[in-house]
């Protein structure tokens, strides 16, 4: 089909033990949005377009280069994906 996009296979660890584990209380509570937040916050690191030369057929590769992609794009933006996707623990709110 003209202008279909080449899948992205994530066939890797996206995630390390350590930044998952706030999700494993409540599994998989959180665990579905956190993913593509990271997925996102990832594929617009200027590294990961540069390694996959402006051309999404070569972005799997490009992100594979970067994995775990919880320890490649940094703390703010780990803070930023916890903050929206951990689950508050049973009876508590967030904030």
């Amino acid at each position: 089909m003209a202008g279909e996009r080449p899948p992205v296979r994530l066939d890797w660890d996206l995630w390390c033990d350590r930044h998952l584990k706030p999700y494993k209380a409540q599994w998989p509570k959180g665990a579905a949005p956190a993913m593509m937040a990271l997925f996102d916050a990832a594929v617009n690191m200027p590294a990961v377009a540069d390694a996959a030369g402006g051309d999404a057929a070569n972005l799997t590769a490009a992100l594979k280069r970067f994995h775990p992609l919880c320890c490649f794009v940094g703390r703010d933006a780990m803070n930023k994906i916890y903050d929206a996707t951990v689950p508050a623990p049973p009876g508590r709110n967030h904030g």
